[in-house]
Formats: structure tokens, sequence, C-alpha cells
């Protein structure tokens, strides 16, 4: 029978098997007893171990959360192209508040043709409000009410 041929002479056969045993390699316990003749601190060898696993860990958890960095960025760019995308004209609620603001102005309209003395016109502040708590453009609503009923507005000249 051959003998198992060495990388390092100076380990036993003995030596190797109970390393193996250990689940050590034999270039990693020579650097230990390197480390602990040179310091003469068994600590120090345990310490190190210690430090590169938890540098293993860090660098695992390092990959992870960049993954999840990119995850998040992703769904940002989304959320940002969406609000680029989006116009309020083109939304049910515009068509809500050009609603509201018609029914405003037509409400005048009818007391007026009613015959009621003193009726008081829209102002443009009471529209303004309404489109503010709507988050609606006051210029874009205000281009959807028919001329008719602009007249009834109280800045608009009538």
């Amino acid at each position: 029978m051959s003998e198992k041929i060495r990388t390092y002479p100076s380990i036993t056969p003995t030596t190797d098997d109970i390393l193996n045993k250990l689940g050590k390699k034999s270039s990693t316990a020579l650097e230990e007893f390197a480390c602990w003749r040179a310091t003469n601190n068994e600590l120090l060898v345990i310490e190190e171990q210690m430090l590169k696993r938890k540098e293993k860990e860090l660098l695992e958890d390092k990959e992870t959360i960049e993954e999840r960095l990119e995850k998040v960025r992703d769904e940002l760019t989304a959320i940002k192209d969406l609000k680029k995308s989006f116009k309020p004209i083109n939304s049910q609620e515009f068509r809500e508040t050009v609603e509201i603001v018609s029914q405003m102005l037509q409400a005048t309209k009818n007391q007026i043709k009613a015959g009621k003395w003193n009726v008081e016109r829209t102002e443009l502040e009471d529209i303004g409000r309404i489109c503010r708590k709507r988050n609606m453009p006051i210029e874009a609503v205000l281009s959807e009410i028919p001329a008719e009923l602009k007249q009834y507005l109280k800045e608009y000249g009538g």
C-alpha cells in the first residue's frame, strides 16, 4: 500500500486524521499554529476565526440588503412614472368637480331667472376652494364650464 502523500510534512497522519474529524484542513491548522507561536495568545486565533465568520455573514447580509434596496428603488420608479402619467383632467373626480361647479352656477342662474332680488353671484373664491379641496386645477375646471354659466361668476364681469 502506498502512503498518502502529505502536503504538509510536519503534520503526521494521526494529526491529519484528528484534524479531519474536527473538520479542519491542514492548512488552517498550520496557520492557527503559526499565529499562536507568533503571538503566544490562543484567544487571538479564536477571535480571528470568529471575525472571519462574522465578515462572511455580513457580506451575505449586504447582498440581501442590496437586493431588497434594488426592489424598493424599482417600485419607487414605477410610482414616479405613474405620477407623471396621471392627468387629473382625465379622471372621474375632475368630471365630478366640473359638475359641482356647474350646478353651483346653474343654481345662481335659476334664482336670477326666477326673479329673486339681491341674489349674490357665485364668487371665484368659492370655486377655488372646491378645486383645492379636490386637488384639481382651477383653470382646467373653469375651461370646461359653458360660457353661459360663467356669466354668473361675480368676477366674470357680470
